[in-house]
């Protein structure tokens, strides 16, 4: 689905890897063009964030920037799962400038990105912040410039600008923190690589917390790597065979316009994004295959949610 609206490029690598993860939330994020995508020389976990020192309850994705800077993003070709360098699988989408500082607020960042909205004169800051990172010697360097830039600071998530390497632009990318700027630092009280230590640190609420991580590793019916956050061996960390038919589904119906024919060209069999992701040792309810290919949706059937 399309309209006429321009789009921009946004690498989403947590729940904005699924269809039902956008749907989370008020206000479900509206986007378009699909594409696989891998961006070497970050590393990906769950993470707690905290406000005054304590923890609000809900996970979040944290991504970790390395050594290596200006970021980059290449296509991942259909059929390859696991690189074999450092770096995170992700899905590019698209979405309208006009949208950009509600995903700010969504993500919260909105002050931040509101502030660099109005310092660069337009909805699209993808100009300022390829200045700003053309200039910084390392990420650490481009989150100074950027806080003086905007004159305020999140602790949540920053957006940092990604070269995709088949296009002469950039991507959005929102990215944890490392820095305290001002009164305001990293609300990340730490970084947890599984689910088991996720459900250990919400023991008495772990139910949000399993929805999100479905929301994230439904990623892998698209085609993007998400072994690096199963967890087959929890019963939370099971997903049934019926959501992941429900997700590809919505995915033909939203990102598509009902075309099965599209989905399977851009993001491949989901049979076999199922296997590569390793998404197959998670499952339950396989009495019943789990579909091979994207089944056309009726369109006056009612969304799922």
């Amino acid at each position: 689905m399309g309209g006429s609206d321009p789009k921009v490029p946004l690498l989403g690598y947590g729940s904005l890897l699924s269809v039902r993860g956008m749907r989370d939330g008020s206000e479900s994020l509206v986007v378009a063009d699909p594409r696989r995508a891998f961006v070497p020389g970050v590393g990906r976990g769950l993470g707690l964030h905290q406000r005054s020192g304590r923890p609000d309850q809900r996970l979040a994705m944290v991504l970790e920037v390395g050594s290596v800077w200006p970021l980059q993003s290449r296509p991942l070709p259909l059929g390859l799962m696991t690189p074999k360098e450092t770096g995170v699988g992700m899905l590019q989408l698209h979405l309208r400038p006009r949208d950009l500082s509600s995903l700010g607020g969504r993500l919260g960042c909105h002050g931040l990105v509101v502030a660099l909205q109005e310092r660069s004169g337009a909805q699209d800051i993808r100009p300022l912040l390829d200045r700003l990172a053309g200039a910084s010697a390392s990420f650490e360097d481009y989150q100074r410039a950027l806080a003086a830039e905007a004159g305020c600071w999140s602790g949540r998530y920053v957006p940092v600008p990604v070269r995709l390497l088949e296009a002469s632009q950039s991507a959005y990318l929102f990215v944890s923190p490392t820095l305290t700027i001002g009164q305001v630092g990293p609300e990340r009280a730490k970084l947890l690589r599984s689910l088991p230590q996720a459900l250990e640190a919400f023991g008495d609420q772990p139910n949000g917390q399993v929805e999100y991580y479905r929301q994230c590793v439904l990623g892998g019916v698209h085609g993007v790597p998400v072994v690096d956050l199963l967890a087959a061996s929890l019963p939370q960390g099971r997903v049934h065979y019926d959501l992941l038919n429900s997700e590809i589904a919505d995915a033909v119906a939203t990102w598509f316009d009902q075309k099965a024919a599209d989905y399977k060209a851009t993001l491949g069999l989901p049979q076999m994004n199922i296997h590569l992701s390793g998404l197959e040792h998670i499952l339950d309810g396989l009495d019943d295959p789990v579909t091979s290919e994207p089944p056309e949706r009726d369109p006056a059937a009612p969304a799922r949610f």
